[in-house]
């Protein structure tokens, strides 16, 4: 059973879908992966570089499917030529020549294997490495031999493993249920023995890479982007409650950001072609479905160019972001508080572009869409940070019930604060002033968790939820004293430290944004010298289909 699923995977993988496990099942034979090319153009035919217990250095490139004469001439042997003949270089090793591997999840044809025996002959006589090949059967006998036995045991884990490895890779992820599944293999109450945390992680890696097959193979790049920053921030709560050294579970940790990041990159790139934003009959698609995957679109592409933008502020791709949102940006959906994480990165990114001011207006919007949305003379409100963009959407097209008929937000907000302070932080004494009426008719929530790693948990069953009006007056000067508090020493340690992942973070878990993870944003997100300037919309804020 445990052979034939990964065989079915591994054949259906390409060479991306398979490229993070397999670095996470040489990490477990031993090795130490000092470099892993996302695909460019300068890979000099090595996609990852490896440094095993004996300190022999590896070369590996990957390919997907079979192999045959036409392929290899075509495709392999000017990557294979360049595998073995180029010097490593990297700052981690002294240069020097790699042992070289081919890998596929297919198999060779046999004039492939004849080609790859006369050139390792001819290579011998050149006195170069001799290439080894690895193909699929061999890769199914070493993912079961290291973490076959790590896959679900319990019925409920294994069907909730099936559901996601059969999904249909073209829909968003059931992030709660994977979420549930993650927590339940990486669950610290069940791992206490350090060798078998460290195997339990390093199978997660794997068993992740099963379940979003599905939608590797649809290229759902924002799926893939939700479900790798689940698993980073699993093994970040098990590595943090256990209080393990970070060398025992950093590597781990560090193949799903990258996994994350490079589905952050392709996200980015898609958004940025010519491809229609509407698919299918505009009918259906068109208004706040349409409005909403702008929204998203905003947001992961502001998320992403406050990731990797060099200190230049001539970066190549900055022009072509802007013009996207000076084209779109009047068309962004607040389709309830789990928007409010991609707006806030769009105004990160507009105070990045020397927009402070654009910036402040897209967060006094929200304030002033919130106010009236759940204020007093409201009928319905806007749906809390716990319902997904799919749900909120459906109930504005009257497709599916309202979210907010059972889960009244009417008078209270989750974001409210946090926003407040962002313009507090700004000095935005006047803005605010304007505002105010309608924020002291609203409950600013807060939910106070038990422990800092239950932050990481997409449900807590140990959190207080706790909510206050604010003062009518409200002295400036405690505005000023709360917004600088430092908040966020409350959160988990490992989102304290690692920039690019809270920023991720934020999008991922929209219910878990708030003062803390805003003022925590802003931090990471340190104002540079300006970039050319988006061309701006006058932007619709609220629930307006």
């Amino acid at each position: 059973m445990i052979e034939r699923l990964i065989e079915n995977w591994l054949s259906n993988a390409n060479e991306r879908g398979y490229e993070v496990p397999f670095c996470q099942l040489l990490m477990a034979e031993g090795h130490r992966i000092i470099h892993l090319n996302r695909h460019s153009p300068t890979e000099q035919g090595k996609d990852i570089i490896s440094i095993d217990s004996k300190g022999k250095l590896s070369a590996y490139q990957l390919k997907g499917g079979d192999i045959d004469i036409g392929r290899w001439r075509r495709e392999i042997k000017p990557e294979v030529d360049a595998l073995v003949e180029n010097i490593v270089e990297h700052p981690a090793v002294d240069s020097g020549f790699a042992i070289p591997h081919l890998v596929t999840n297919g198999r060779l044809t046999e004039p492939v294997v004849a080609q790859v025996t006369n050139l390792n002959r001819s290579n011998q006589r050149r006195r170069l490495k001799v290439l080894r090949v690895v193909v699929g059967t061999d890769l199914v006998a070493r993912f079961v031999s290291v973490h076959g036995q790590f896959l679900p045991r319990e019925p409920k884990d294994f069907d909730a493993f099936l559901r996601l490895f059969l999904a249909n890779g073209r829909d968003m992820l059931p992030k709660a249920r994977f979420a549930r599944f993650l927590q339940a293999q990486l669950n610290p109450a069940q791992l206490t023995k350090p060798t078998d945390i460290v195997r339990a992680i390093a199978s997660a890696v794997i068993l992740a890479a099963y379940a979003l097959s599905a939608y590797q193979r649809a290229e759902n790049h924002f799926a893939l982007f939700e479900g790798w920053v689940l698993i980073a921030a699993a093994i970040a709560r098990l590595a943090e409650v256990r209080r393990l050294p970070r060398k025992s579970w950093g590597s781990s940790f560090d193949l799903a950001v990258g996994a994350a990041r490079l589905a952050l990159s392709n996200l980015f790139d898609e958004t940025l072609t010519d491809r229609p934003l509407i698919e299918g009959d505009w009918r259906m698609d068109g208004g706040p479905p349409y409005r909403a995957r702008v929204t998203l679109l905003i947001g992961t592409a502001s998320a992403r160019a406050l990731i990797y933008r060099p200190s230049d502020a001539a970066w190549d791709r900055t022009a072509k972001l802007n013009e996207f949102i000076g084209k779109h940006e009047r068309d962004m959906l607040l389709w309830g508080e789990s928007a409010v994480p991609f707006f806030v990165c769009f105004a990160l990114w507009l105070e990045q572009c020397g927009q402070a001011a654009h910036a402040e207006g897209v967060a006094s919007g929200l304030i002033d869409a919130i106010n009236k949305l759940n204020g007093p003379r409201s009928q319905s409100g806007l749906p809390g940070p716990y319902h997904s963009v799919v749900r909120c959407v459906a109930a504005i097209c009257r497709v599916a019930p309202d979210p907010t008929r059972r889960d009244s937000p009417l008078g209270s907000s989750y974001s409210l604060d946090a926003l407040i302070e962002f313009l507090v932080r700004r000095l935005r004494k006047q803005t605010l002033k304007l505002l105010w009426n309608g924020v002291t008719h609203i409950h600013l929530s807060e939910t106070e968790y038990a422990t800092p790693t239950d932050f990481y948990l997409w449900r807590t069953p140990d959190g207080q939820l706790i909510q206050r009006y604010v003062k009518r007056p409200q002295p400036w000067s405690e505005l000023v004293e709360r917004a600088n508090e430092n908040t966020e020493s409350k959160l988990p340690e490992t989102l304290q430290t690692h920039r690019e992942f809270a920023i991720m973070f934020a999008l991922v878990y929209p219910h878990r944004f708030g003062r803390a993870l805003l003022k925590l944003l802003e931090s990471a997100t340190t104002v540079e010298p300006p970039a050319p300037a988006p061309g701006r919309g006058r932007g619709r804020r609220g629930r307006k289909t």
